[in-house]
Order: structure tokens, then sequence, then C-alpha cells
């Protein structure tokens, strides 16, 4: 990865699209059969766990820089996922955070924290329970960046949604305004009880 940020930092081709976005819930037509959810994971397992890895890389790569280019103070803006560490960024790089960069913004007294996403043509993403968490604890300082058409450099575009999980406008994760949740997989936890 960090070969890939070297030749990444050489090339200042990218014409980036930022934009602020409201979401909406959407109701999913085919939740009890989760079509939606089928073609979007056979349309990702076409791509290998490295690509996959690439592009995540390529997209907190290009938030990172857009954050360095917009923001005044750089010394506020932080990449500190596991891939910037990799990439030589920042040796105290980590995954599990539940959000990959933070920064604060112009003429801001809040630190900011973004999860960034790449995303397809479809208005959907996975996302983990570690970054609902922080969302739901970070609320309206959260954010989701949806990095588009990722391989167009001269069409690139950042979707922001601000504060996802700040449930003072909406119910809960599940019960909400803003999105649908679709459950792909599962994990049940128990303890035995002692049988008598």
């Amino acid at each position: 990865f960090e070969d890939l940020f070297n030749q990444l930092e050489n090339r200042n081709e990218f014409q980036i699209n930022l934009s602020k976005i409201k979401i909406e819930r959407v109701e999913d037509k085919n939740s009890s059969s989760n079509n939606n959810t089928q073609r979007t994971s056979k349309n990702s397992s076409k791509k290998t766990r490295k690509q996959i890895e690439e592009l995540g890389f390529f997209g907190e790569w290009l938030v990172y820089k857009h954050l360095l280019n917009s923001i005044k103070n750089n010394d506020s803006v932080k990449w500190v996922s596991e891939y910037a560490k990799l990439a030589g960024v920042n040796s105290d790089g980590r995954d599990g955070l539940g959000y990959d960069l933070e920064y604060i913004p112009n003429d801001g007294k809040h630190s900011r924290y973004i999860e960034v996403k790449v995303v397809g043509w479809e208005n959907a993403f996975h996302i983990s329970s570690t970054e609902v968490l922080q969302g739901e604890k970070l609320k309206k300082h959260y954010e989701i960046f949806l990095v588009r058409n990722i391989t167009d450099s001269s069409n690139v575009s950042i979707e922001v949604i601000r504060g996802p999980f700040d449930y003072s406008r909406q119910k809960s994760f599940n019960d909400n305004e803003l999105f649908s949740v679709i459950n792909d997989n599962y994990i049940l936890k128990f303890q035995k009880a002692n049988e008598s």
C-alpha cells in the first residue's frame, strides 16, 4: 500500500465533485427475499479481496487528499485507519475505530469523524456494528463519505451524509426516516444455562 500511496501522490489529475446530500428511507420491495442484498453481494464477489482492499484504500486516500486541499488547518486532518499505517502516513493507524479519518472543519470547534464507503450505482453499502456504535456515540459529528466513480479520474464524486445516526431526529437504527436496514447476516451469541 505504501507503493500505491506513492504512485497516487505523484498523480494530480483527479477532479473531485463534493456534495452534501440528504437521505430518506426507501422501502425495499424485495426485503423478504433480500434480492438487493444478494445482487450487491454477487457484484462485489466478482472482485478479488485484493481489488476490494485497493478500492477501499483509494477511496480513503481521495477523501484524505480532498480534506488536505479544502481544510485550512491541515494539522487537524488525520487519516487514522489501518490503510494510513500501511501507506506510511500515520504509524498509529489501525482498524476497528469505527471511522477512517477525522478533521476539524474550517471555522469549526469540534472534530468530525468520517467513515469512507466506496459505492457503485446503488444507494446502499455495508456497515459494521462498530461503525454504527461510533456513529451513535458521535451523533452529528459522524459523517459518511460515499466515493463514487472512483475509476474515472475526471469525474470522481464524494457525497457527504452528515449525522446519519443522530437519533434526536429519528427513532432508532432499525426504525428511522433516513434509511432502511437490510440484514443479510446475524451472529447469535449466548451462554449455556445450567439444566435442571
